[in-house]
């Protein structure tokens, strides 16, 4: 199970740099980083905003699972390669509520999206964010149908390269929306230009 050879903060500024480019060129759309309690009270990583309308990103570091070690559900699910993220909820302990806050902002209307890479090398990282092609490499999952357990159990995303759907897996796994690539882009420049219209 190879873990990622970046950092969430290399990943998160390679995503945000190619979104300011090739969805927000304008500077209509202004990225925000909240502070640390900020965070905590938002669940978010970062937004883009009009200063009307906003998008909300959370970031996250996929392992690479490519054998029977990973847990069995998620391998039964799949049967080849696949990525996996640890979702926070707040009913495990420890934990702050950060995925029942990004969904409450999702049932709000707002497009918020978990972002995953779909690679693990340092070496991809580095010929992705050259080409500016990290965006083209992860998955965006969106938070409007995750579902919010209530369990205390550990949650977890599981997600492939060219999937519509990802998979939460909680008692049971459930599927949920992924866009990809360019199709994210498709989606995205469709909502600003409604927004800035707005």
């Amino acid at each position: 199970m190879p873990d990622p050879q970046f950092s969430e903060f290399q990943f998160a500024y390679s995503i945000t740099q190619e979104l300011a480019r090739r969805v927000f060129p304008t500077s209509h759309w202004v990225p925000h980083f909240p502070t640390q309690n900020q965070e905590a009270e938002g669940g978010y990583d970062l937004n883009f905003s009009n200063g009307v309308s906003a998008l909300f990103l959370q970031y996250k570091r996929s392992k690479k699972l490519q054998d029977q070690r990973a847990k069995d559900e998620h391998w039964k699910a799949y049967r080849s390669e696949f990525f996996r993220f640890k979702v926070r909820t707040a009913n495990e302990p420890g934990n702050l509520e950060q995925h029942e806050l990004l969904c409450r902002r999702a049932d709000g209307g707002a497009p918020v999206y978990y972002v995953a890479p779909q690679f693990y090398r340092r070496m991809d990282y580095q010929r992705y964010a050259r080409n500016e092609s990290v965006i083209d490499n992860s998955a965006f999952i969106d938070c409007e149908d995750a579902p919010q357990p209530t369990d205390t159990d550990q949650h977890y995303i599981c997600h492939r390269p060219k999937d519509s759907t990802a998979l939460f897996f909680s008692e049971e796994p459930t599927g949920i929306r992924a866009v990809q690539g360019q199709s994210l882009f498709a989606e995205l420049a469709g909502w600003c230009l409604v927004k800035n219209q707005e």
